[in-house]
């Protein structure tokens, strides 16, 4: 059976909540016919929140997916009591939606900015990537002042909707190089910012740059010979961000000290054995050669007296012929 739910965030990602009507319900989740939760996808998490039955107690939304038969499925805690056919309240966990309404936004920002092909990327509350084909490093300072200048320009976010025949005539829209509109889908939409960005997207973002606020590219790392991943955070979280990833790139370090350190030891030690082994190989050959010199050996002895036994032998038989 197929269920369709109505993503009322599509058309306002505004919206903080709605009633919608539960149409069918498993251990961990259930199935609404209208809902503002994004269901997660295109590197955007899915939105977390709760449903509140009327005189019931709030059911908490863990995460928000799009389940096997087409619906939008809230993914729930077991436990819960909700029926198909219950009246639900939807709220959203507005902080964080609007965190990932603010970083989706500030990440097309950047991929105008660097103008090459991603690989994709991760949306989340307070710290977001981008993966670029790039062989190069972009200036950190200079990017992130770039960033703010588009910030500070209050350009207009809007979105529109164009069809599949009217992509395919223009296949530079799609900036993604490993993912692509579904084949069957024939209503594309398009997120425009204002004389900077025209590409597919499906999530939710902001109305102007300017709701984005101040950002900060926190770091770049080689990802591969042509891949540099580029993470921003949002100015005022840049500091404790800078220090997180300080430490942790101190901790990384230390514990690839320490491996190297360990890698010699054993390294040494080997080197050691072997020197030892070699030491005592010239002492195993005098002593083989000095067997073989017959000193101490009975049986050496014996094997060199026998020509002499036979030639006294011979001499006996030669008295005895006289």
């Amino acid at each position: 059976m197929k269920f369709n739910t109505e993503a009322l965030y599509i058309e306002d990602a505004y919206l903080q909540s709605c009633t919608a009507e539960v149409l069918y319900v498993v251990p961990r989740g259930v199935v609404l016919d209208r809902t503002v939760f994004y269901s997660r996808g295109g590197g955007q998490p899915g939105d977390s929140g709760t449903l509140t039955r009327d005189g019931g107690e709030a059911v908490t939304v863990i995460d928000t997916c799009r389940s096997p038969d087409g619906g939008i499925l809230h993914v729930i805690e077991e436990g819960h009591t909700l029926q198909t056919g219950d009246e639900v309240v939807a709220t959203l966990d507005w902080a964080r939606r609007y965190a990932h309404m603010r970083m989706h936004t500030a990440l097309h920002v950047l991929s105008a900015l660097i103008r090459h092909g991603v690989y994709g990327g991760r949306i989340t509350a307070n710290k977001s990537w981008l993966d670029f084909d790039m062989p190069d490093y972009p200036d950190l300072e200079e990017l992130t002042a770039r960033l703010n200048e588009e910030v500070e320009a209050d350009r207009p976010v809007t979105c529109r909707w164009i069809t599949r025949d009217e992509l395919d005539a223009q296949p530079e829209l799609v900036r993604t190089m490993n993912v692509e509109p579904p084949p069957l889908l024939f209503r594309i939409r398009l997120l425009e910012i204002e004389g900077l960005d025209l590409q597919p997207c499906g999530g939710t973002h902001v109305k102007s740059t300017a709701e984005i606020g101040h950002l900060a590219v926190l770091k770049i790392v080689n990802k591969g010979k042509r891949n540099r991943r580029i993470y921003l955070v949002f100015e005022e979280d840049y500091p404790a961000m800078a220090a997180e990833a300080e430490l942790k790139s101190q901790e990384k370090l230390a514990r690839r000290e320490e491996r190297s350190a360990q890698l010699t030891a054993e390294l040494l030690e080997e080197l050691e054995k072997l020197k030892d082994s070699e030491a005592a190989a010239p002492e195993q050959d005098e002593a083989a050669e000095d067997e073989g010199n017959g000193e101490d050996n009975p049986g050496a002895a014996g094997r060199s007296a026998a020509p002499g036994a036979a030639q006294n032998t011979d001499g006996n038989r030669e008295r005895e012929a006289e």
